[in-house]
């Protein structure tokens, strides 16, 4: 079945009541788009609605036939422009013609209404555009600030399939009086970007299709940092077309290169080789058409001397892109701390003849690199596996032992983060991360155990507690959608939890991450997470504080875990109405009375912080510093980041003495067989006897010498991360 393409165009910009301000060109922007989206060479739109100025029961009659009797094959697009408003419990309402700011429930389109009608909908590919000239508005005489979250994202998820949202805020210039907006409210960059974009071409100027990735990046580059357009996408497959491209610009050489490259003269071809080669080394579109050109030139033009200048070039250009790709790849290997791997392209670069200078800073970096607690603690893994190599040469029975002592001593340093629901966990651990790793809210998100290691790359895994079951990988769309709570969902699960990998840089240096619901000791949470974590990090909200089930849960920790391994972080200073130091003061003094002997605690590890600003300020380029100083969580972090070194240190000394250990120990036991062998040759010797016993003592000697090697260089690294550290 064919497709067929639907497209509703909702704009109001005139309203009875008198406290909603008359926006102004809305009225010539929803006619270009329908007339873009009629154009059977652009849009191709089989049927397309415009709604100017009507009451909400047209539009909601409109909208109940729009999204009617569809099948999935069908493109649907609904555009909506105008005032946003919120009510008192944060639910988002479109102004229509007749709506009252004072009755939003009875007179204005609630954003439900739509998301419901969306669900029922056959249609496997909707679109729907936001261009809400405020995203909050009115709450109870209360007034949110123009251009605030309205939770967008919350409001038209709903359960249906393929659907993509893009919103936007317009650049105003406004004032309010009691429940009125007042003043000048310019033209919708937004909806005017929009336009452009696909009637241009401009979105996706080198392809035939325009496709919604493609025309909201484009009103992203042009609106940002007046505004912040939003694009959210659920469970739609490949890219959704919303145009094709009227205007497609295929790369060209200039009339100018062309003429000099045709002249009979080589001399003169030479000139335009010249012209060639600098199109190849701009960013220009036509670069990699001047490149196929002097690929050709290479082997058909008449004369050598031409030829053989494309050539030496091509050669150059070939190698210079080698080495620029090595490059990228011997640096993330250095980000992500992969030695060997980032030694493997340095040797290749050295190979190709790189410049020195990066070459030696290469260098330089892995030397630095390497010679850190981390990198030791992990050629600590290699330096055993090889002792244990060596030992079952010689049949050494404790290896296994050794092995399992091992197990005590390895990374990563595993940190859990826990609390009661809403307190804000799952921020805190995205401030720490600097990026929106996992879902916050207004609402508790954390319904299942989620553990954060590095990674390469991105993958979020659906694991079993008892290994029993394969680990099943999903997307982040479903891991919002199934795997954290909604409104009426609080039960947990137990028997599996979450593990996302990322690459992110503050995992790379040995740390996991734990998300726990709540601080209720289960019994996998906390037999699986709690007892094995090196650092827990409690956090409470500082009003109303640390209440009585978190100093119970405090006391219930001691008999697992150090108490200079704990750190109480009190959340959302930004929200205390009181004095922050007198508030700290009194919650230190009620752990105080209420925990005993436990001064390590709340004198070193007691913080007061805001994870949510941090986490603002953090995602905005550049980052606000003042506002990260203000959030306080950069002394927690120097605190945090402090302790982590010095578990790691701790974890070092106590892994180097196994291997010491462990390497003596088979050492003297090769000790033991060479002195039996010199008792049985003096009392059995005879020529064969001989032969045999000097080929075992050979044998003896060299695996004896290569575990002094083996000793020498661990002592030797261990030495230097030690000093590093004590200088550090």
């Amino acid at each position: 079945m064919t497709e067929k393409r639907f497209a509703l165009l909702i704009a109001n910009y005139e309203y009875d009541d008198v406290n909603l301000q008359k926006l102004t060109a809305p009225a010539e922007d929803i006619r270009e788009l329908e007339a873009l989206l009629r154009d059977p060479q652009i849009g191709h739109f089989d049927e397309v609605t415009s709604l100017i100025n009507k009451t909400v029961q047209e539009i909601r009659l409109s909208i109940l036939h729009f999204f009617l009797d569809k099948v999935p094959e069908d493109l649907l697009l609904l555009y909506f422009s105008g005032h946003g408003m919120l009510d008192t419990q944060s639910r988002l309402f479109l102004a229509t013609r007749d709506t009252s700011p004072e009755l939003l429930r009875a007179t204005a389109l609630p954003s439900r209404y739509i998301s419901e009608e969306m669900d029922q909908c056959r249609s496997r590919r909707q679109i729907l555009i936001l261009d809400c000239c405020y995203s909050g508005a009115f709450a109870s005489g209360i007034k949110s600030g123009v251009g605030s979250n309205v939770g967008t994202k919350i409001m038209f998820q709903g359960g249906g399939y393929g659907r993509v949202i893009l919103t936007a805020t317009d650049k105003t210039q406004v004032a309010w009086e009691g429940n009125q907006i007042l003043g000048e409210i310019n033209t919708s960059f937004f909806t005017h970007y929009l336009i452009e974009g696909i009637k241009t071409g401009d979105a996706n100027p080198k392809e035939e299709l325009i496709t919604v990735d493609a025309i909201y990046d484009y009103i992203y580059d042009r609106v940002k940092p007046k505004q912040n357009p939003q694009k959210w996408s659920f469970k739609a497959e490949g890219q959704i077309i919303i145009a094709h491209n009227p205007n497609i610009r295929q790369p060209q050489l200039s009339k100018d290169i062309e003429v000099l490259l045709d002249h009979s003269n080589y001399q003169v071809r030479l000139l335009g080789l010249d012209d060639l080669i600098a199109l190849v080394n701009s960013s220009s579109d036509s670069a990699s058409l001047a490149l196929e050109k002097l690929e050709r030139i290479s082997t058909h033009d008449l004369a050598k001397a031409v030829q053989e200048k494309a050539s030496n070039f091509l050669k150059e250009y070939a190698k210079g892109k080698r080495v620029k790709n090595l490059l990228i790849e011997v640096r993330t290997s250095i980000v992500q701390k992969d030695w060997s791997v980032a030694e493997k392209f340095l040797s290749q670069l050295i190979k190709e003849d790189a410049q020195q200078l990066e070459i030696d800073d290469i260098k330089e970096q892995i030397k630095q690199g390497k010679n850190t607690l981390l990198y030791f603690l992990e050629d600590l893994n290699a330096k055993f596996e090889a002792v244990a190599s060596l030992a079952s040469e010689v049949d050494y029975h404790e290896v296994a032992q050794v092995l399992s002592r091992l197990d005590r001593f390895q990374l990563p340093i595993k940190i859990a983060i826990v609390g009661e629901f809403c307190c804000g966990k799952t921020t805190l651990l995205n401030a720490l991360l600097n990026e929106n790793l996992l879902p916050t809210d207004f609402i508790p998100n954390t319904k299942i155990l989620t553990d954060v290691i590095f990674g390469k790359t991105q993958k979020i895994q659906v694991r079993d507690f008892s290994g029993m079951i394969a680990p099943k990988e999903i997307d982040r769309e479903t891991l919002i959608n199934e795997y954290s709570f909604q409104v009426d969902d609080y039960a947990t699960n137990e028997k599996i939890y979450i593990q996302i990998e990322t690459p992110n840089p503050f995992l790379a240096d040995g740390i996991q991450l734990s998300d726990n619901p709540g601080i209720q000791p289960s019994s996998y949470v906390y037999s699986a997470i709690l007892k094995q974590a090196d650092i827990i990090i409690i956090v409470a909200q500082i009003d109303p504080g640390i209440g009585s089930r978190e100093v119970d849960f405090l006391q219930s920790l001691f008999s697992i875990i150090q108490p200079e391994n704990v750190f109480i972080v009190l959340n959302k200073i930004d929200t205390l109405r009181y004095d922050l130091s007198e508030a700290l003061k009194f919650q230190k003094r009620l752990v105080d009375v209420k925990i005993k002997n436990i001064t390590s605690l709340h004198e070193k590890r007691f913080f007061a912080i805001s994870a949510l600003e941090a986490l603002k300020a953090r995602s905005v380029t550049p980052a606000d510093t003042e506002k990260i100083k203000e959030s306080r969580i950069l002394d927690f972090e120097r605190e945090l980041k402090s302790h982590i070194q010095n578990l790691m240190f701790e974890k070092a000394q106590r892994k180097y003495s196994l291997f010491q250990e462990f390497a003596g120990s088979v050492k003297r036991y090769i000790e033991q067989i060479r002195q039996t062998i010199e008792r049985e040759e003096t009392t059995h010797y005879t020529a064969d006897y001989g032969n045999k016993y000097s080929a075992t003592l050979k044998k003896l000697e060299g695996i004896n010498n290569q575990l002094d090697v083996l000793i020498k260089e661990t002592e030797l690294a261990f030495y230097e991360v030690n000093t590093d550290s004590r200088q550090n």
